[in-house]
């Protein structure tokens, strides 16, 4: 990581932490947030695999990025990733 990728997690983590500290039931959100997150890998794999058995050359690679967008976001915040990258396909 570069220093600017870096300055930019750590601003990134601070406002995160800021704005759970005022959710109240803290460990609810983590939990929940976790969950999205971890069916969010599976859901990316799998949307891709479907994807590449009817051909369409759309996928979306699982990287730190994709995992925390749709944790936070949930569904929506997936379906906002594979509308990007299915621009370039236009």
């Amino acid at each position: 990581m570069t220093s600017k990728e870096i300055f930019f997690l750590c601003i990134a983590v601070s406002i995160g932490l800021f704005l759970l500290s005022f959710v109240k039931n803290k460990k609810t959100c983590l939990a929940k947030v976790f969950f999205r997150g971890v069916m969010s890998i599976f859901a990316i794999y799998f949307v891709n695999a479907i994807f590449s058995f009817v051909q369409i050359p759309l996928s979306l690679g699982v990287n730190y990025y994709t995992v925390c967008t749709s944790a936070i976001l949930g569904i929506p915040g997936l379906a906002l990733l594979y509308g990007i990258s299915g621009c370039r396909l236009l």
